[in-house]
């Protein structure tokens, strides 16, 4: 039963021989007054039309579409009055939140205002998403107006509005009847309380269907027009169960779903911003050979046994269409658009017409591409690049002219990327090569590897390996590989360090010869010296050192010094050897004269001489490391020390640097030296640098570039 409470088709055959006479002259008696009154309230109607009409204004009064029954059917109707009942026919309570919107662009509309045949037009070709009409033209269509003709045909196309010899009358207002036409039309049967509702076996529901109430569920039946899931379903379900559709499924709310179980239809549009996305979804033997996604869908296919959604598009600018089992084919026209395919979905073809994504783990036999994909993460098996435009397909940037490109071969470029490894030899690796090397030209899964070195002297394309001679250092080469399979091609870099030739015992001790450093004294040089020597006895290249003096009592093979009353020159020699390999090395060093006889003499040359030794990098204005604060002076007076900041530097030299905030710190060091009964002081001002302030880590993210795909002309 429907809402009307009669079954939506009956064939009722009554034979009037059967009837008794009175009732014959009764129903005759009432014919001639309905008759009568149809005269007199609408001249010219044949009563047949006025009949109908009355019929319609009652049904969807009966309903709520119309508050109360129409009066004077050629009354014009206000473009309140037309919002507020198409609103209410489709579940809500203003069409302009659904399709059009009803008000005039400087605002100043009043109540009353008339709605057009054109704006009619217009607003119903929004509402129901009719494809432009094709028809004749009528004679006014200068009137109608470029903007609106495509409607216009299209609302006479579908029975909305007539023609009047020819005539559109665009500028009209809509009148009553034409209104109750209009819905006739339009809604059709309408469902605006949830239940169940059935036309039994093999039933036809002539036009189109309207459905806008919430768990509501239309089994068993022959629809002939659309079925249209209304606004007013809202996030409600709704259910279709062993329904044939002979025009299209229209869908505009239900987020909660509307569930196909055996359902065939043609075409099925979804176009819902307020309730994006709508879920969809295929049960049994259901078919739907083309889903236009205006909005936002998910198309789910769940224990189907039919052939599902076969086709579809997404043309809506920034739609979004999940499908969760597989389709024949999609096209992506919608600029901005995205197609998911989460794993387990499947796309035999899919075309992109404008820049979209395709997302998820899903498989594509074939992608076409006349404009480039922003995203693409599935691998379809073939890929035709139509486009001149950089294109990104699972990772990998296609740039130049048109190209096909295969999947297997990205998957066997890729794998055998991954698994591309440098044969080294024994005891070696990227950063100590001394052995030649082993590349590989063709991978596990059938690609070819080309070799490329950027310094072919030390390694050669071929992995052949030449050391730089003894002093020259070691070099860095850059070896390239180009795996490429078909027309899909990948680099892979790698730096590798070619140790220079060990070097010979000559060169040793050459080299350690010429690299020695005699550690002096503070305040000491070659040119003269007070404090004993630090004589090294190795070299960095295994050698060994061994010293002789020219005069040891000066100045003796281990570096001690013992002055005298005159200054002294002394040789030192370096012998430096290893294995059969010698190399000597002479320093002439100036031994100063010991002119201090006295405790006081004494004393005010350890004053002198008395110097601080900074760590390497350190002066007396930059200091941060410790200090070597000396305990005696060469004439064996006594040294101590005190500070003016302990906290910054103690008396025995330890360095606290203070904390960024407090900035660098001056420190005044005292010397104190005794010797025989005298003392002396000395004072040393030093500079203790701050620490450095600690920065606020920020996360930050690298990009890992992605591979570039290079065609390449095929092998043969």
């Amino acid at each position: 039963m429907n809402p009307d409470g009669m079954d939506v088709t009956v064939n009722m055959k009554i034979r009037l021989s059967s009837l008794p006479v009175r009732w014959i002259v009764a129903g005759a008696a009432l014919l001639i007054v309905a008759a009568a009154a149809a005269v007199l309230l609408c001249p010219g109607m044949p009563l047949r039309e006025y009949i109908r009409y009355r019929t319609l204004s009652g049904r969807y009064a009966s309903i709520g579409v119309l508050e109360s029954e129409l009066g004077d059917l050629d009354e014009p109707v206000t473009r309140v009055a037309f919002s507020q009942i198409i609103g209410r026919a489709y579940g809500v309570s203003d069409m302009s939140r659904i399709a059009y919107d009803l008000s005039p662009p400087d605002g100043t509309a009043e109540h009353g205002e008339f709605i057009s045949r054109r704006q009619a037009a217009q607003a119903m070709a929004a509402l129901l998403l009719l494809p432009p009409g094709g028809g004749e033209a009528p004679l006014d269509a200068d009137e109608i107006g470029e903007d609106a003709l495509p409607a216009a045909l299209a609302a006479v196309e579908r029975g909305l509005l007539g023609l009047d010899a020819g005539l559109f009358r665009p500028q009209d207002p809509l009148i009553a009847r034409e209104l109750l036409v209009m819905l006739e039309t339009a809604v059709g049967t309408a469902f605006n309380e949830a239940g169940t509702y059935t036309s039994g076996a093999g039933g036809v529901i002539r036009g189109n269907v309207t459905i806008s109430a919430a768990d509501t569920a239309l089994c068993d039946a022959d629809v002939t027009g659309d079925v249209v899931i209304a606004p007013g379903v809202g996030t409600g379900a709704v259910t279709l169960d062993n329904v044939r559709i002979g025009g299209r499924l229209l869908l505009m709310g239900a987020q909660g779903g509307v569930l196909l179980s055996n359902v065939t239809c043609p075409e099925s549009i979804l176009s819902a911003p307020e309730y994006d996305p709508l879920r969809l979804v295929a049960m049994g033997e259901t078919q739907i050979d083309a889903v236009s996604v205006l909005t936002g869908a998910a198309l789910e296919e769940n224990q189907c046994t039919g052939e599902g959604f076969m086709n579809i598009s997404v043309s809506g600018a920034k739609a979004r269409a999940e499908l969760r089992g597989s389709a024949d084919g999609v096209e992506m026209s919608g600029e901005g658009s995205a197609l998911v395919l989460p794993a387990g979905s499947f796309a035999r073809n899919v075309v992109l017409w404008t820049p979209s994504d395709i997302l998820g783990e899903g498989d594509v036999t074939t992608l076409t591409l006349h404009d480039g994909p922003v995203l693409c993460e599935v691998l379809p098996e073939t890929t035709d690049i139509l486009t001149s435009r950089t294109v990104r397909l699972a990772g990998w940037t296609f740039t130049g002219d048109s190209i096909k490109v295969s999947g297997d071969d990205i998957l066997a470029v890729s794998r055998d990327t991954a698994a591309l490894a440098i044969g080294f030899s024994q005891g070696d690796e990227a950063d100590h090569v001394t052995g030649d090397l082993a590349l590989p030209t063709r991978g596990e899964h059938g690609s070819r590897i080309e070799w490329k070195s950027d310094n072919e002297e030390h390694i050669t394309a071929a992995g052949a390996v030449t050391r730089a001679d003894y002093p020259l250092g070691d070099r860095q080469v850059t070896l390239t590989a180009v795996i490429s399979r078909g027309n899909i091609s990948q680099e892979w870099s790698c730096t590798l360090t070619v140790l220079q030739k060990e070097i010979t015992p000559r060169q040793s001790v050459e080299a350690d010869a010429a690299a020695i450093e005699i550690g002096y004294g503070a305040g000491d040089s070659q040119s003269g010296i007070i404090h004993d020597l630090v004589l090294p006895t190795s070299g960095a290249n295994g050698t060994t050192i061994t010293w002789e003096s020219s005069s040891p009592s000066a100045l003796d093979a281990s570096g001690k010094v013992n002055r005298t009353t005159s200054n002294r020159t002394v040789t030192l020699t370096a012998t430096v050897t290893k294995e059969d390999a010698v190399e000597k090395r002479e320093f002439k060093i100036v031994v100063k004269k010991k002119i201090a006889f006295t405790d006081e003499q004494r004393i005010e040359e350890d004053k002198d001489t008395l110097r601080i030794v900074f760590a390497p990098g350190d002066s007396a204005g930059a200091v941060t490391q410790s200090l070597l604060l000396p305990g005696s002076g060469v004439n064996g007076s006594v040294v101590t020390w005190a500070s003016s900041h302990p906290a910054i530097v103690t008396a025995g030299g330890a360095v606290t640097r203070p904390v960024a905030a407090s900035g660098n710190q001056t420190v005044k060091l005292t010397a104190t030296l005794s010797l025989g009964g005298r003392k002396t002081t000395k004072t040393f001002q030093v500079v203790v640098l701050a620490l450095e302030p600690t920065p606020t880590p920020t996360p930050t993210a690298t990009p890992t570039p992605a591979p570039t795909a290079t065609p390449t002309p095929p092998e043969g």
